[in-house]
């Protein structure tokens, strides 16, 4: 090999090195949503990106084989640059151990990954989708590889019951980024105070948020109650309000304000009952609360396995409580 072209090999193995150090960087720090919305507007790099995307395993494969590739390669041919320009040089430098380690080393450091992984992360939409169609050539030219690879990791992963799936791998990376957009707050209003809420509700079930009738009799009100003796309790705060049979500590339903404005003064409280809603103790809390909404009970009865009613789960009172702190027009 002369001169010039282990020069040119070097230089051009040190830009390999650049380009998958980068893109490994880039292809895990951008927005898979931003890609998703450049595919359907047609960009072809954005398609291909989604197809990488479905075989992220095999793609970061791809990125380490050509890596260490052109690590070995920048290796050799540095060696003999140097074993060149030591033969040319009238000095013995023989005395120089190992020089790859003096010369090359700082080099492939600085720009075969502190400088590529910076750039990347700060650009990581801009660089990434420029580097597709490169990435795409690298990903079929190792694909035997890590197919082979691959291969028998998914028969591995699929006799352990793991669910590696790329909506599964989507929904994980949307959750990082609302996540960061919450700490930057470049989301919504008071982001901070609904994620943080959520993220303390994961793993709790309705029947960690029940409240007995006999907690909540002091703000409930009875079926026998007159509507004009109800109407002195009312206040504006809430649109619904649960009627207990207070003699039996039982509940019986619930009635909208609005209904006991309207009605008769001695109209009883109970021939206004709507309903209550019901839901499972092992249900997810996240679940009930995303089940609610126009038109559904504000109120539930939680029942155990055995049917038997274990509280009552007030749906409105308990958003207020896990989402304290939102204000309106508030920063996030």
């Amino acid at each position: 090999m002369t001169g010039w072209l282990s020069l040119v090999a070097l230089a051009a193995c040190v830009a390999g090195a650049f380009f998958f150090a980068g893109t490994e960087t880039g292809f895990i720090s951008w927005n898979p949503l931003k890609v998703t919305y450049r595919a359907r507007q047609g960009n072809v790099a954005a398609r291909w990106a989604l197809y990488l995307m479905q075989h992220r395993g095999r793609v970061v494969s791809a990125v380490l084989i050509g890596n260490n590739v052109c690590i070995v390669g920048a290796t050799l041919a540095f060696l003999s640059l140097y074993a060149r320009l030591e033969a040319a040089m009238p000095l013995n430098v023989s005395w120089i151990a190992s020089p790859e380690s003096w010369f090359l080393s700082p080099v492939l450091v600085v720009f075969g990954e502190m400088l590529p992984k910076s750039l990347y992360r700060i650009y990581s939409f801009k660089l990434t989708i420029r580097s597709i169609p490169a990435l795409m050539c690298a990903y079929w030219a190792t694909f035997p590889v890590s197919w082979a690879l691959g291969g028998r990791g998914g028969r591995a992963g699929a006799r352990g019951g793991e669910d590696e799936t790329y909506r599964t791998r989507v929904r994980e990376e949307m959750l990082l980024v609302t996540g960061e957009g919450a700490r930057r707050g470049t989301v919504f209003e008071n982001a901070h105070v609904v994620i943080d809420g959520i993220m303390r509700l994961k793993g709790l079930t309705a029947g960690d948020a029940v409240e007995t009738p006999a907690d909540m009799r002091a703000g409930a009100y009875g079926a026998d109650e007159t509507v004009a003796e109800a109407r002195k309790r009312l206040s504006g705060a809430r649109d619904a309000i649960l009627l207990l049979d207070k003699k039996n500590n039982e509940p019986v339903g619930w009635a909208r304000v609005q209904d006991v404005a309207c009605a008769g003064d001695n109209d009883l409280l109970g021939s206004l009952a709507r309903a209550l809603g019901r839901l499972e103790a092992r249900e997810p809390l996240l679940a009930c609360l995303c089940s609610g909404g126009t038109g559904k009970p504000p109120f539930h009865r939680v029942l155990d396995a055995a049917g038997a009613t274990v509280g009552i789960f007030d749906r409105p009172r308990f958003l207020r409580t896990a989402f304290q702190g939102l204000v309106p027009g508030g920063a996030a």
